[in-house]
């Protein structure tokens, strides 16, 4: 059962309920904030709405001198408190296969087409290539099964989809004429490059789903609230999140995992990695395109036409044309399109209302080449950076696995994994397109920044 706390102290911070998974703290009656029952999550986010002091069942206690112990001592002693988080367990033999078999129900139950004899292959190229690239490695490498390796790419497969359903909820405001401050969208777009593995995804989905509400901004993707509303509920969905979450957590501290405790976070992850991707199987629903660029098709007597040169970016890559008329969309983007990509592009139906921009939050990094590329590069926006040139951007390449190549997370042999490629978007750059890119991501992000 929920505890609420009503806390007096110099800074007005109410904790509106704790339970074994996680806390609500609210500040001066207006804003929720919903974290995970975590020291440094909970201090992280007490240091960021300037809290240095809180009351909890009468007694006042100042941040400056509580541990991770002393905050979970604290906290037990709330009333109607479970520490004890159910393990998300189908049973102790979840393996690769079951998985498999398990979203292939999960598509199913979620009405979404698929063929009957539909292999693992063919459901994740329904997710797309934000996605799909992560779930390919965990069919990849059987042998691999038992490794810190193997757990890390659990854990990194549902924070890529948190990210994921994060630049969807951004878009929608970024997408609007007069765009609403949001102060999460804020924090994002001024998150320094060297602070993006750990940061937040799952709070900023539940704040700036909250915040559309709030302000009455459509949702492009209509489950993506339903899907936070469950969240925030117990359930088993609540269990997985917690699951994953926290056992990124552990493998950000930790070094070393005895062979018992790593068979039982394989098993659980796996398992809250299923019950996630049951709950985000509506994202097949919806396809992702790069955009390569637009042409202009006019002549004296006829009416204009957009000659749009797009990709599907879904299991093998292919290009097609699609001549809107009198109507285009976004040149060098990454676009999320609503329902049957030929309905949509093809038959000349791309409403405004039937696609939003991803980018620049994904990029495809071959269209601002000077020698166009064939096949789409993706990467997506880690944070910035200063130098003596001035703001950088930083952008990493889609389905690198930043702990399995940060020392930070101490996993395997560092030294061993593959390099890391970043893309530093500077003020002046050796392609002239990414030299627009830069103007395009100084004007957006300095714009939607002004007080």
């Amino acid at each position: 059962m929920p505890n609420e706390n009503q806390i007096n102290g110099n800074d007005n911070i109410s904790i509106q309920e704790v339970t074994g998974s996680h806390i609500v703290i609210n500040k001066n009656k207006i804003k929720n904030y919903f974290i995970l029952f975590d020291f440094s999550d909970f201090r992280k986010q007490m240091d960021a709405i300037g809290a240095k002091d809180f009351v909890l069942n009468g007694q006042l206690h100042q941040l400056s001198s509580i541990n991770e112990a002393g905050f979970n001592e604290i906290l037990s002693k709330s009333k109607n408190i479970d520490n004890e988080i159910p393990s998300a367990k189908f049973n102790d033999n979840f393996d690769q296969d079951a998985f498999e078999d398990y979203l292939k129900w999960c598509f199913e139950n979620q009405e979404v087409a698929i063929k009957s004899n539909a292999k693992y292959g063919d459901l994740i190229e329904c997710f797309g290539w934000l996605l799909e690239p992560y779930l390919r490695k965990l069919a990849a490498k059987p042998a691999a099964n038992f490794t810190k390796e193997r757990l890390v790419l659990l854990v990194e497969t549902y924070r890529a989809s948190l990210r994921y359903l994060c630049y969807i909820q951004m878009s929608n405001v970024l997408i609007l004429p007069d765009r609403p401050k949001i102060a999460e969208i804020a924090e994002f777009m001024e998150i320094q490059e060297d602070d993006d593995l750990n940061f937040n995804y799952y709070n900023q989905l539940v704040q700036i789903t909250q915040a559309l509400q709030k302000d009455k901004i459509p949702d492009f993707v209509d489950e993506i609230p339903l899907l936070v509303n469950m969240i925030q509920k117990p359930g088993n969905l609540l269990i997985a999140v917690n699951t994953l979450e926290k056992t990124r957590i552990l493998l950000l501290k930790k070094g070393e995992f005895s062979s018992d405790l790593l068979a039982v976070l394989l098993n659980d992850c796996l398992c809250a990695l299923a019950e996630w991707m049951k709950n985000i199987a509506f994202l097949a629903k919806y396809r992702l395109v790069s955009i390569k660029n637009i042409n202009l098709n006019y002549r004296l007597g006829t009416n204009s036409y957009f000659v749009h040169l797009f990709g599907e970016l879904h299991g093998i890559y292919s290009e097609s044309t699609a001549s809107l008329e009198n109507r285009f969309t976004y040149s060098h983007s990454i676009l999320l399109l609503k329902g049957n990509l030929r309905d949509t592009f093809l038959q000349n139906k791309a409403q405004a209302d039937s696609y939003l921009s991803l980018s620049p939050f994904v990029i495809d990094l071959s269209v601002y080449k000077t020698v166009l590329m064939d096949t789409p590069e993706l990467y997506y926006f880690r944070g910035q950076r200063t130098s003596n040139a001035g703001k950088e951007y930083v952008f990493v390449e889609n389905a690198q696995i930043e702990l399995l190549q940060r020392k930070e997370a101490a996993v395997g042999n560092v030294e061993e994994l593959e390099v890391e490629k970043d893309l530093i978007v500077k003020p002046q750059n050796g392609e002239a397109k990414i030299n627009d890119l830069y103007v395009q991501l100084n004007k957006l992000f300095t714009e939607y920044l002004k007080p």
